[in-house]
């Protein structure tokens, strides 16, 4: 199962929930996905020989995928459910879709202004995607970009979906969590509530230190304190707020 979203939006928490329940392993953000496949998303050729991959070829790359995998968890992972979490895995949902067309897909939403918001407000250890953070309206255009993709992918791709909204999370912690075990099919634990701990003995995301502190509403709606600082990319976000049911920013206008 692959854990994915946009930086920022929930999938910390998400997978500190799932790593407390016994028949679940969660994988540390390692991309074990573009060790293997990466060079079949660099440009419009290497898309097209994805979409003709041969099923060898998918096979090959699908064993490469779990033995790397294997190396990297401290369990056998037979009989457990795998949570893959990499947020930008979702740029990578193509490739997800034909190595692996059975897994399921969790899709962690945010208001995409308090994403936005935190995105540039963290320190990142900065690579090619974490570069664009480093200010605002990079970040804003990250975004869309990203979430562009994501849009076209799930019209264009047989993809097995859920979307887990962070407020919701924070709101009704238990009634999220066990809609999330029912799409991935585990039996309800109530160990998986105990999350805090779980971040207080991993401090490596820089959600890590927040959910130490246990569930807080503090997050939820944050972008109205800055509101006059994101007033440059409110326009941009605005189309993203209004498609995933945020209520809109005052004195913005629709789809650009």
């Amino acid at each position: 199962m692959f854990l994915l979203g946009f930086p920022r939006s929930g999938t910390t928490l998400l997978e500190k929930v799932l790593a407390g329940h016994p028949d679940i392993s969660t994988l540390p953000e390692v991309d074990h996905l573009a060790a293997v496949g990466e060079h079949l998303l660099a440009d419009d050729a290497s898309l097209q020989a994805l979409a003709t991959l041969a099923p060898s070829q998918a096979r090959a790359l699908r064993e490469d995928y779990w033995r790397n995998v294997a190396a990297s968890v401290a369990v056998p992972l037979a009989g457990r459910i795998l949570v893959d979490k990499m947020p930008l895995h979702t740029v990578a949902l193509p490739l997800i879709a034909r190595l692996f067309p059975d897994a399921k897909v969790l899709f962690a939403l945010r208001d995409p202004r308090d994403v936005v918001l935190s995105c540039f407000r963290r320190r990142f250890q900065v690579n090619a995607a974490m570069f664009e953070f480093l200010t605002l309206e990079g970040a804003a255009r990250y975004y869309d970009a990203v979430m562009g993709l994501a849009r076209s992918y799930r019209e264009l791709l047989p993809l097995q979906l859920h979307e887990v909204r962070h407020e919701a999370m924070v709101a009704d912690l238990e009634g999220e969590a066990r809609k999330v075990l029912g799409f991935i099919g585990a039996d309800w634990n109530s160990a998986i509530l105990d999350f805090a701990d779980r971040a207080r003995s991993r401090l490596i995301t820089p959600s890590d230190p927040q959910l130490a502190r246990g569930l807080s509403s503090e997050g939820v709606g944050q972008w109205r304190r800055y509101e006059p600082c994101l007033r440059p990319v409110l326009g941009m976000l605005e189309p993203w707020v209004t498609r995933y049911g945020y209520p809109a920013t005052e004195g913005t206008h629709g789809p650009r």
